[in-house]
């Protein structure tokens, strides 16, 4: 998939309950992640802020990754991004999924938005 300037991309995600926004990055990490990585997850979220601003949206505890593209088209994963990069060591039945339904895809983003980009 191409994604062109004109593509609206919203990408949510979350792990545990706290109060933390994403004015707090390097706190978030530090929470969530376990240790390892911390420099290199701080700059990875820190830039998709700094390129999505309020299309990125922080929302605790809701636990699975959720991206949505022009309203068309969305992936829900319960991969974990930034600190589960598919090594063997690593293994987990993670999964994924892409859903055109436009059903769907409104009511994700009526249930776990509380504000639509669109």
């Amino acid at each position: 998939m191409i994604i062109h300037a004109q593509t609206n991309i919203q990408i949510t995600f979350g792990y545990h309950k706290q109060n933390f926004t994403l004015k707090e990055i390097d706190k978030i990490v530090q929470r969530d992640n376990f240790g390892y990585g911390l420099e290199k997850d701080i700059e990875a979220i820190q830039s998709l802020y700094d390129l999505l601003k309020d299309a990125l949206l922080y929302l605790p505890p809701l636990h699975s990754k959720i991206v949505i593209a022009d309203h068309e088209i969305m992936i829900i994963s319960s991969h974990n991004w930034l600190s589960n990069k598919g090594a063997s060591t690593q293994a987990k039945q993670e999964t994924s999924c892409t859903i055109h339904d436009k059903e769907a895809i409104n009511y994700v983003i009526e249930r776990f938005f509380e504000k639509d980009i669109y």
